[in-house]
């Protein structure tokens, strides 16, 4: 997902996160590229990974799970440059992360709840909505770090 974002690759980060969090990344990823910006993560090291909630509800189950990660965060412009954040030390951060999947067959729209009939449908047939994320695959719905160390 890190690499993605980094690489402004939309179609990469669509099937790993939320509609709610590709909407969002892909706002902020205009921004950047707006101001000829870019956020260059990589090297992630990760440390423990400690499950701390498990839930099965109407077909949906969703995990949460904090986890110590380590990596090179920072912003350069079009030449390079850095302009935030460093590229020669780590960012050490303590995430919860919550992921979920669709355990039933049958999917619905993110916007108005419509029934999603075919399997890899773009759009709501009810309300056009756009629907990114379609799969029953484990996907990041909340990403919230807890501390920096």
């Amino acid at each position: 997902l890190q690499n993605a974002w980094s690489n402004f690759d939309y179609d990469a980060m669509k099937p790993l996160i939320s509609d709610e969090m590709f909407n969002i990344y892909k706002s902020q990823l205009k921004v950047l590229s707006a101001k000829k910006q870019k956020n260059v993560m990589h090297g992630f090291e990760r440390g423990d990974i400690n499950i701390v909630k498990f839930d099965s509800n109407n077909g949906v189950s969703r995990i949460e799970v904090i986890m110590n990660i380590s990596f090179f965060d920072y912003v350069t412009n079009n030449e390079n440059k850095v302009l935030r954040g460093n590229n020669r030390f780590r960012v050490k951060n303590k995430y919860r992360l919550t992921y979920s999947r669709n355990d039933s067959n049958s999917s619905k729209c993110p916007k108005c709840g419509a029934e999603i009939v075919k399997a890899h449908a773009t759009k709501c047939e009810y309300c056009r909505s756009v629907i990114t994320n379609n799969n029953h695959d484990w996907i990041l719905v909340k990403k919230e770090i807890i501390s920096s160390f």
